[in-house]
């Protein structure tokens, strides 16, 4: 019995506890699970892209820079651009956020088909989605030929595809190379001293922001040697395919930097990314007549004429051979018209520079014909109250209401007194309608008009001095008949 009550007591008390199992971890909507690894899925868009941080979190960023420069250099950068509409890409944002940079292309994923080219990433919980209508939109980029190569065999092969119907290449390697270097190059390893200097500056924006490499600074790309012959040309290339397809070869080429930061920034801020918690930097500074100081291009394009450059003017190789015994030129010949300044500049920029000096001459013919009036206003006014102040207000000789040289310019018709100021009172008749008080200005009636009868003064004249047109000799006469 004592079996059974134990048994008995030890049943009862079991029945009123709960069997504690073991503890379950709680998931957070920050922290996802894959197997036994965990992931921030507020970061990363799967364990496989976390995976990949190890290579992204130290890759170094192109943040890109702006352009500030002088209305005055504007020929060497900012013309290009604005022809080819890529005008909105010279002010760009002026901090970037370089953890998100890094996450955007962690979270890369490219969506390719025959038709469209995108690209998908992750980045603070917000799904991105990049494609050419939409970074056209963004950054008002127009579409034209999409073209992409990075490497020089992959650039002939483009250009081998490149044939009209009957077969005849429309574009040849050397064709760009000619246009862009004075000297016969080849591609490989091109060099910013083998371009022409106009192009210097726009090689160095292009390596800063849309086709960023390693390595040395002076190197022109196969991309950028191509994108300069667009720019200089008028050829039309997509620009928004470009940068995605650099985008896609950037998050999979460890030797490349993680470019395009401050566009970036601009993308996420449209696209509502949260950025509250995200460090900011500021990018590389922008592009400055002190750029253009430091890289020696107009010392460059004025110290070297045998460049063949036409902003330098015309060569040393086009100038006919000297010749000793060559005789001199008559002096009755005829002299030949001073060549244009302008006349080596391409036709755009000679119609350009003629207007400007057309528009500043012009200006400065007037500004100094203004000045000049007003310095001498300021000059006769100045003298005019000196002569006041010592000798009182002068009244001309004749009536205390007007002299004879008050109509030194009056003639019959419509035409106004010299410098008049008229009462109503001082014409009772003469066909004119009578003025107001002070006014200049009168109407004048179908009858013809009658000057006004001088009446001599009733009191001797005043003596003037020499500088006033009077003479000392009447001075002399007083003093004798006074003696």
């Amino acid at each position: 019995m004592g079996r059974t009550k134990s048994t008995t007591e030890e049943g009862d008390s079991s029945r009123g506890k709960k069997k504690v199992g073991p503890k379950r971890a709680r998931t957070t909507p920050s922290a996802r699970s894959a197997g036994n690894l965990s992931f921030d899925d507020r970061r990363f868009i799967s364990l496989e892209h976390a995976l990949l941080w190890d290579k992204f979190g130290h890759r170094s960023i192109a943040t890109g820079r702006s352009i500030a420069l002088e209305f005055a250099y504007h020929g060497l950068l900012i013309d290009y651009l604005t022809d080819a509409h890529w005008g909105n890409l010279a002010e760009l944002p002026s901090i970037v956020y370089e953890d998100c940079v890094r996450l955007f292309y962690c979270n890369l994923r490219v969506i390719e088909t025959d038709s469209d080219f995108r690209v998908i990433s992750f980045v603070n919980g917000r799904r991105l989605e990049l494609t050419v209508a939409i970074l056209g939109e963004l950054f008002h980029l127009p579409d034209g030929e999409r073209v992409h190569f990075d490497t020089e065999p992959e650039m002939r092969q483009w250009l081998a595809q490149q044939v009209d119907d009957s077969g005849s290449p429309t574009l040849t390697l050397d064709e760009i190379l000619t246009h862009i270097c004075p000297v016969k190059r080849s591609l490989h390893r091109l060099t910013d001293s083998d371009l022409f200097p106009r192009y210097s500056l726009l090689r160095l924006w292009l390596l800063d922001n849309i086709a960023p490499r390693k390595g040395h600074l002076t190197s022109v790309p196969p991309l950028v040697a191509f994108l300069i012959f667009c720019l200089s040309s008028g050829r039309v290339v997509s620009l928004p395919y470009i940068l995605l397809r650099e985008m896609a070869r950037m998050s999979v080429d460890d030797t490349r930097s993680l470019g395009f930061g401050a566009m970036l920034t601009h993308i996420f801020t449209a696209m509502r990314v949260d950025l509250s918690r995200s460090l900011s930097t500021p990018v590389k500074a922008p592009i400055t007549s002190y750029t253009i100081q430091r890289s020696n291009i107009t010392d460059r394009m004025v110290r070297a004429p045998e460049r063949d450059d036409p902003i330098i003017g015309t060569t040393r190789r086009d100038l006919p051979p000297r010749r000793s015994s060559a005789s001199a030129p008559s002096s009755s010949a005829p002299s030949a018209p001073a060549p244009s300044p302008y006349a080596s500049l391409p036709p755009k920029f000679q119609d350009a520079f003629t207007s400007l000096q057309t528009t500043l001459q012009t200006t400065l013919q007037t500004t100094l014909t203004d000045e000049m009036t007003r310095q001498f206003g300021e000059l006769r006014t100045h003298l005019d109250t000196r002569l006041d102040a010592q000798l009182g207000p002068y009244t001309p000789y004749g009536s205390t209401s007007y002299g004879t040289s008050q109509f030194a310019a009056y003639q019959y018709g419509t035409q106004q007194y010299g410098a008049p100021q008229f009462g109503a009172s001082q014409f009772s008749s003469g066909g004119f309608s009578q003025f107001g008080a002070g006014s200049s200005s009168y109407v004048p009636s179908s009858a013809p008009p009658v000057p006004p009868v001088y009446h001599p003064p009733s009191y001797p004249p005043r003596i003037i001095p020499d500088y006033y047109g009077g003479d000392d000799d009447d001075d002399d006469d007083d003093d004798e008949t006074a003696d």
